[in-house]
């Protein structure tokens, strides 16, 4: 049986057109309506009413994630012109300084961004407010139909809240892209301070310090791990096994996939990919474990979701 079409996001793994209740946040909804294009008078307004570093900067995420809409036309002319591999010419720090408040200026005034924006905007307000925060660049999977590989060019930020970092998205917690054309606005608070080792699942800093893991991820881990999604974070899983993108088996070989859970999960899916479709697939499952018979399984990528939300997903190929 087929259900219907369902349009992949070139982001990572929202809840597929769903749009997730966030109660812990209802004390932010305040900040979202406030208004200025200028970014102290922003940080102030956005900030003003509340004392914790915490609170500041889940208000000021709250803010850009609520606000600000991902410029998937402007995504996609960077993403070709760097397919070009012109050189950039080195930059002073002062005209940097100044194409950023250009920047800046222009993105408050029309509400959109790509993610050097998110990060950017993320950490003046911040500065503003007296919260330290830092920019990462690094890698991100952020695509749950390409399973392997390092995924594409990225950037997020840390701030040190709670006598610590923690590492914040804003760029994921502010929605999804439908058919690499259209962004659908949709705020999700999983993203904000997230467990660490679940972030570096997905998140590959060019500097392997801001992975703030015990053990540090390689490269060649990273590029391993099956694609997670906000699913995966919103259900706190863990310890997910296999850890490798690449599941080979041998047709009518079962194939387990575990993972630890707090609370067991509701409706469970499994679904093939096949284009921009989602086709269900036969398996079992009890608390923490899927098993699925491969007899009559095509090779390609399989997803798995609960309540429309992506969990993970692996390529699968059967000999």
């Amino acid at each position: 049986m087929k259900i219907k079409s369902v349009l992949f996001s070139i982001f990572l793994l929202c809840p597929l057109f769903t749009i997730i209740g966030q109660e812990d946040w209802e004390d932010f909804e305040k900040v979202a309506n406030v208004e200025s294009t200028e970014v102290a008078q922003l940080s102030k307004l956005i900030t003003g009413s509340f004392e914790s570093d915490t609170d500041k900067a889940k208000a000021i995420y709250y803010w850009v994630t609520k606000n600000i809409a991902y410029d998937v036309k402007l995504y996609n002319k960077e993403l070709l012109k760097s397919k070009k591999k012109k050189k950039k010419k080195p930059m002073t720090d002062e005209k940097k300084a100044k194409l950023e408040a250009k920047e800046l200026s222009k993105v408050l005034k029309k509400k959109v961004g790509v993610a050097r924006h998110y990060s950017l905007l993320i950490s003046e307000l911040c500065k503003y407010a007296d919260v330290r925060c830092e920019i990462i660049k690094g890698k991100s999977k952020m695509n749950p139909k390409k399973v392997t590989g390092l995924g594409q060019e990225h950037e997020w930020n840390a701030v040190f809240i709670d006598d610590g970092w923690h590492l914040v998205d804003a760029v994921l917690g502010a929605g999804y892209v439908v058919n690499n054309e259209d962004f659908i606005a949709y705020f999700d608070g999983n993203y904000f301070a997230p467990n660490k080792e679940t972030f570096v699942m997905n998140h590959f800093p060019k500097d392997e310090n801001w992975q703030l893991t015990d053990t540090t991820v390689t490269r060649d881990s990273y590029k391993e791990f099956p694609v997670i999604g906000s699913g995966y974070l919103r259900y706190n899983l863990s310890n997910l096994q296999p850890i490798i993108n690449k599941l080979e088996v041998e047709e009518g070989t079962p194939i387990e996939i575990t993972f630890d859970l707090e609370r067991d999960l509701p409706l469970f899916l499994c679904f093939y990919v096949r284009g921009n479709e989602l086709l269900p697939i036969r398996y079992e499952y009890e608390k923490g474990k899927i098993t699925i018979n491969t007899n009559g399984l095509r090779s390609g990528t399989y997803l798995f979701q609960v309540d429309e939300k992506v969990l993970f997903s692996y390529s699968i190929r059967l000999n």
